[in-house]
């Protein structure tokens, strides 16, 4: 069990870092809006890890790096949302669908990971930011579709088709699920 748990925090704390050196990855500015690249990342640690561990990479590293850039008016929406998407996506690929370890699995779980980012900052942008409106959260949603649609393609293509999670299961070292199916 110590061995197990020791190999949950170190993969754990690696997607962590891997979710936070990917918010410095420049944006892609477009028309209709910036294109981040942290949700490919947030996905791959979805899917390889429990969703507690999910939870971490997505959320807390997401609230983390806010407070890092100086955008700490986004650090609690960030963790509410990425660690949602994270937690939702890891449910859906562990426990709802696992028995169906493939890259259809995958992808409907991170289609509805991405239906939480995408409400949740149409939500956050319609009621809780001062300089916006449902005008502003409307315009900014093609943006958000891009960025997850660009984030799934990546995290699939990473997991599944490099076969990362096959390597890493092979090797044994994928951490355990801490919560049994």
């Amino acid at each position: 069990m110590k061995k197990s748990m020791t190999k949950w925090i170190t993969v754990t704390a690696l997607m962590m870092a891997f979710v936070i050196a990917s918010g410095y990855i420049p944006k892609l500015p477009t028309p209709i809006g910036n294109i981040y690249w942290c949700d490919g990342p947030i996905i791959i640690a979805a899917l390889l890890l429990d969703p507690v561990g999910a939870f971490l990479a997505g959320g807390v590293s997401m609230l983390l790096y806010d407070f890092m850039v100086g955008s700490a008016y986004m650090a609690v929406p960030s963790l509410v949302i990425h660690g949602l998407q994270a937690i939702v996506i890891s449910v859906l690929a562990h426990y709802a669908f696992g028995k169906w370890d493939n890259l259809l699995t995958a992808l409907l779980s991170a289609l509805v990971g991405a239906v939480v980012v995408i409400g949740g900052y149409f939500l956050q942008r319609t009621f809780f930011l001062a300089d916006a409106g449902l005008s502003v959260a409307l315009a900014k949603m093609p943006a958000n579709f891009i960025q997850e649609g660009v984030g799934i393609a990546l995290a699939l293509v990473v997991v599944y088709v490099c076969r990362v999670k096959a390597l890493l299961k092979k090797n044994d070292l994928l951490p355990p699920l801490l919560f049994s199916k």
